[in-house]
């Protein structure tokens, strides 16, 4: 399996759409229009793409197809990609990885540590201690100081940081690096107001509630 940001350049080439919907894929996402197979069906893409990845019928399912698209960024679109890339790797952290995508797209606190890889992925919609917005990964991403503070809330990643114990935070950058709060609109510019679980449903924040 192999990622890549989708762009109108992949339009006529077989992709897998995880997180997120695009035309000429098999969708494995929670968005409003998805033709997701019935048997993966979640509230969140990365409960879909655990469900793909513990499937006997996985070949099928995916068709052979090897490309992972999405058009955004933020935790369930991550998490969900990463699912899929890393296979049955991934079920050892299956319950950490659903609390994380359900606080991302529902702001649902089911578990202190989800709630944190959440953060650490797409940023809080309050303030940081370091009064940083934006995504702390983007931020680290984009070459981003960061202090290691909390207990560990991505140890999923396999990331040397973050198997350390610890969730990171920006402190600070150089000015000629990207910063979190530049990056995270540029990773977020395709995207759209997801569908939200049935028990979390409000007009204000999605687009439908998942029938």
């Amino acid at each position: 399996m192999r990622f890549q940001f989708y762009s109108e350049a992949l339009d006529n080439v077989p992709k897998l759409s995880v997180d997120g919907t695009v035309d000429n894929s098999i969708h494995f996402s929670h968005w409003q229009g998805n033709t997701t197979p019935a048997e993966v069906k979640a509230d969140t893409s990365t409960e879909i793409a655990l469900k793909l990845v513990a499937s006997p019928n996985r070949a099928a399912l995916t068709q052979g197809i090897d490309l992972v698209v999405n058009n955004h960024f933020d935790t369930d679109g991550a998490l969900s990609c990463w699912t899929v890339l890393n296979g049955e790797r991934a079920l050892a952290y299956r319950d950490l990885l659903i609390s994380a995508a359900e606080a991302g797209d529902f702001s649902e606190h089911t578990s202190d540590d989800g709630m944190k890889v959440s953060i650490a992925i797409q940023g809080a919609d309050t303030a940081t201690p370091n009064n940083i917005p934006g995504s702390p990964l983007a931020g680290m991403i984009a070459g981003e100081m960061f202090d290691e503070v909390g207990p560990s809330a991505a140890s999923c990643s396999g990331d040397s940081a973050a198997t350390a114990g610890s969730t990171v935070l920006p402190t600070s950058a150089p000015s000629s690096q990207r910063s979190a709060r530049q990056l995270r609109p540029l990773l977020k510019r395709n995207r759209q107001t997801p569908v939200c679980a049935p028990s979390t449903y409000s007009p204000d924040t999605c687009s439908a509630p998942l029938s």
